[in-house]
């Protein structure tokens, strides 16, 4: 980002009395263009519930006061004309109280912002509502730009306002397009259909891209205020444009073709759609068919000549077989795809619903996943899904689930179906450490390969692993999927979107400035993976960005079944991946060398080999408390993981194979017996539970100790120094810390 350009952008809907539906979303996708390298704006968002009056205020006074030589500022929202003044309505609106006051903007970009920088304001004040107000509050009508010039009729040079209509008319959204549509044919004109011959997107430039298609779909007409100095270059680096208009005529033949491609459509499909079963049979099938080709044909077109946009016939067919996909989008158990029969709903996400399906002659399963209806609107989400498919298209791993093949019709792609559970409901399935590993190593190796192909997953997490046991191998396999928020370099500059993917395991970077280029980085799967790794221990989510809890949270709980010195391993390399600096963070070269070492050391740790004491010590220690360094007192003093009970192990005689133990157990409080029952009862009690949890290892006797409250010294004989002698002194330790430490 430039330091030299800062851009405020503001969204709001959610007003009380008459909200707003795309606002937000019109201003998010603002910032995520401003931000691409193209522009280079450090940008601030506000949004909503926080763009509180005073909270506005204060920030648009910080805003013009930060040195930049280039300023934007941008709002969509309510804008309001009262008998009291001109407002941008903020989101805690009331009366006497609406907002922003346009006096007050002029004050800051005409004495605050530096005479040398150029400012740039651009209002889409919506209010499409308000023929349906019941009861205008006072004298209120919409924010137009004879308001905007009766505050501000003259500006200095450097400061320009772009506004949404001119003084008769509504600014207006349009829910098809999913934005305003002032704010449409902005975004438009930024992501470079207002570049010029040279590539560059100037103030003069966008105005002009805008005001011709905006005053074109006869609604409304865009205005622009203000002297501005030079070209006034707000971007660089885009494709450059030379689009003609087309003639007339042209337009006419286009018109014509969209009608009667889509009145065959409608006479093809007829009154299919209230025979259930008919439609479910024959009709689904035949509608995607002849719909697909028509849909790609209008998308091309307007592609070529963004003008059609603003020809009302053309947009009217385009519309109503945008309707007719939406419709399309949502098919039913028994449904006969292009490919084959629907046989179950397997479940949904944030960007489809995925369908099992009998997929082709060979009739064999496979998955389809469909793009959620509601949102083909969103048009960078649905760059970002298909992108996600060309991601795993351009894979071949055994361990990323394969895909097949992609429809426009509705929007969706067929993949591999993988028969098993994903990586959240497996857990719990199987214990064993080696084998957990195991199945992180696979997924990191997968990775790695993704990267090593330029492709980032960015949304690694238990939902987006699935699990199939391997009946040849007797192993359980691990699948990656979804790569629905993946970025890869051929995904342009002008597709760059927000991937928060799950909370939980996000990067910082990704919630943060997820426009940035650390957020698109490989290092983001680092983070998500290490936050998998504590997963898989633990089987619990991980606390939002308190990575210091998580990880004394996995030192605790990394114990049964793994040695000492790879939890310890394992541990560090957790500690690693989410480092908050991505730089410091270990790359999948590093995390699959890590994860192997782990592997080995369980492999080589045989059940019968011969350890040295003081790794001895340490195993069982570890087997006890894990790595908690608050239990661990020494290398061979411990206390209990209550708190209760200390705990040192010291060896008698030390043999070839073989070692003799003392371990003094001391209660570091009184022993919590009911009853009520004296100090020398309660001894004798403790005694005797001591010896009964004894019975069971003949090798070992009870001692009485002499240090209150109380202390007992318990000798093991002719212990194998092995991993199974590690396991019978563990045995013996939790058992007489059990009887020291009930309190009944």
């Amino acid at each position: 980002m430039n330091p030299s350009k800062k851009a405020l952008i503001i969204g709001i809907d959610s007003y009380p009395s008459l909200p707003l539906k795309v606002c937000v979303h019109d201003a998010k996708e603002m910032a995520e263009v401003l931000e691409m390298p193209e522009y280079g704006f450090e940008v601030f968002l506000i949004l909503d519930k926080y763009a509180k009056r005073r909270y506005v205020k204060r920030e648009l006074e910080n805003f013009f006061r930060s040195g930049a030589e280039t300023y934007l500022f941008y709002f969509s929202g309510h804008g309001i004309a009262s008998d009291l003044g001109v407002y941008l309505g903020t989101v805690d609106y009331e009366e006497e109280d609406e907002g922003i006051d346009l006096e007050f903007l002029k004050r800051l970009i005409t004495n605050v912002a530096a005479p040398e920088a150029d400012v740039v304001i651009i209002l889409d004040c919506c209010h499409s509502g308000a023929a349906t107000i019941e009861k205008p509050v006072r004298n209120e009508v919409v924010l137009h730009t004879y308001d905007i010039n009766r505050i501000m009729p003259t500006l200095p040079r450097g400061r320009v306002i772009l506004a949404a209509c001119l003084g008769d008319q509504l600014a207006y959204e349009e829910y098809s397009l999913g934005h305003g549509i002032f704010t449409s044919h902005i975004l438009d004109g930024l992501l470079g259909e207002a570049a010029d011959k040279g590539g560059y997107v100037t103030v003069p430039s966008l105005y002009d891209y805008v005001a011709r298609f905006v005053a074109a779909s006869g609604l409304q007409t865009p205005a622009f205020s203000g002297d501005i100095r030079g070209r006034l270059i707000l971007g660089q680096g885009l494709t450059p444009q030379w689009r003609p208009l087309l003639e007339e005529d042209t337009y006419i033949e286009l018109e014509k073709d969209a009608r009667q491609n889509w009145d065959r459509y409608r006479a093809t499909i007829g009154n299919m759609h209230g025979e259930p079963e008919r439609w479910k049979g024959e009709g689904y099938k035949m509608a995607c068919q002849i719909l697909e080709p028509f849909i790609v044909w209008t998308r091309h077109r307007i592609s070529e000549n963004p003008s059609l946009k603003s020809r009302p016939k053309f947009m009217e067919v385009t519309n109503a077989a945008m309707e007719e996909l939406r419709h399309l989008s949502y098919p039913e158990v028994g449904t006969v795809t292009t490919k084959g029969m629907i046989v179950e709903k397997l479940g949904s996400g944030n960007f489809g619903s995925v369908w099992k399906i009998n997929y082709g002659d060979v009739n064999k399963l496979a998955a389809y996943k469909i793009y959620h209806a509601n949102e083909l609107s969103f048009r960078k989400k649905v760059s970002r899904f298909r992108r996600g498919y060309d991601a795993m298209k351009q894979l071949d791993h055994p361990h990323i689930v394969k895909v097949y093949e992609y429809t426009e019709c509705p929007l969706g792609f067929y993949m591999e179906y993988v028969n098993g559970p994903n990586f959240r409901d497996f857990i719990g399935t199987i214990e064993e450490p080696k084998e957990l590993v195991g199945i992180l190593y696979s997924v990191a190796e997968t990775i790695k390969h993704a990267h090593r192909r330029e492709v980032v997953h960015r949304d690694v997490k238990p939902e987006n692993i699935i699990l199939a046991y391997d009946e040849n191998q007797n192993q359980w396999r691990p699948y990656l999927t979804d790569f629905d928020l993946a970025w890869f370099p051929t995904a342009t500059a002008v597709t760059k979107e927000t991937g928060l993917g799950t909370l939980l395991y996000a990067a910082p970077e990704q919630i943060k400035k997820p426009n940035s280029a650390n957020a698109h980085a490989p290092t983001t799967d680092s983070y998500s993976f290490g936050q998998l790794c504590y997963f898989t221990v633990t089987g619990n989510d991980p606390i939002f960005f308190d990575n210091t809890s998580n990880s004394k949270t996995l030192e605790k709980r990394i114990r049964g079944g793994w040695s000492e010195e790879s939890a310890r391993i394992f541990l560090t390399l957790y500690e690693k991946c989410v480092r908050e600096e991505p730089s410091q963070r270990p790359d999948f070269e590093e995390i699959c060398l890590t994860l192997m070492r782990v592997i080995t050391l369980h492999s080589a740790t045989s059940d019968d080999a011969i350890l040295p004491v003081g790794t001895f010590f340490k195993e069982i220690i570890f087997s006890l408390v894990g790595l908690s360094p608050e239990n661990r007192l020494d290398e061979n003093i411990f206390v209990s993981l209550s708190g209760r009970t200390r705990v040192m192990i010291r060896e008698q005689h030390v043999y070839s194979e073989t070692l003799d133990l003392i371990y003094d157990f001391y209660l570091l409080e009184n022993a919590a017996l009911h009853g009520g029952i004296s100090h020398e009862q309660a001894r004798t009690i403790l005694v005797r539970r001591i010896n009964n949890a004894l019975n069971d290892f003949p090798n070992a006797e009870f001692r009485h100790g002499n240090v209150a409250p109380f202390q007992a010294f318990v000798y093991q004989n002719s212990v194998s120094r092995s991993m199974k002698g590690v396991a019978e002194c563990t045995e013996l330790i939790a058992r007489i810390i059990d009887q020291l430490e009930r309190t009944a």
